[in-house]
């Protein structure tokens, strides 16, 4: 469960540290100040943060505040970008009904393998792509293989290119086992 999700029921668990990476902390000035005091007394700070996928906002808002000696917390978060998803790239829903009604979604939606183009991919025989659609783990060949550490996500292609799973790679036998197996996609489905 999302640990926001337990903290409005009340629910407090220990959080497992975990390694993450702030590439960027800007503090934003909107009105022209630096710190906004609202009518209740307290003061906001506005900010943009860029960092690693896994990385509790709200906890960092805490940790800021606990290293400035005074109590902190998120009051307002947006995201705008995750992967190579950005927010400019959004439809609103309103969009998206005129978008849909006007027949035009092929604008806009983005195929799983361009999705998930930030993982390698590996491209598979005629022979390794049957064995993959029935779970089979497909042995990278030597002309093939690639800097990827051992356990990461693989995009598996059939021999025509085509996306058909999800892998994770065994750098002991060089092999990649599909984990999520795709459907094939045809116009018709979209």
């Amino acid at each position: 469960q999302k640990l926001y999700e337990l903290a409005r029921r009340g629910v407090e668990i220990e959080r497992q540290p975990v390694p993450v990476h702030i590439h960027e902390f800007e503090a934003q000035t909107p009105n022209g100040t630096l710190l906004q005091t609202n009518e209740d007394g307290t003061i906001d700070l506005n900010a943009r943060v860029r960092c690693s996928a896994g990385t509790y906002i709200r906890v960092l808002a805490e940790m800021i505040g606990e290293r400035l000696g005074a109590g902190a917390h998120l009051a307002r978060l947006r995201r705008t970008r995750a992967g190579a998803f950005r927010i400019e790239d959004a439809v609103t829903l309103d969009e998206l009904q005129r978008i849909i009604e006007a027949g035009e979604t092929e604008r806009i939606v983005i195929s799983p393998d361009a999705a998930l183009s930030h993982m390698p991919f590996v491209h598979l025989t005629a022979g390794q792509t049957r064995q993959a659609r029935n779970g089979v783990a497909a042995r990278i060949e030597a002309s093939q293989q690639f800097d990827v550490q051992d356990g990461a996500h693989v995009r598996m292609r059939d021999e025509h290119g085509n996306l058909i799973a999800i892998g994770i790679y065994s750098a002991a036998d060089a092999r990649v086992q599909p984990r999520i197996s795709l459907a094939s996609l045809s116009e018709d489905n979209l």
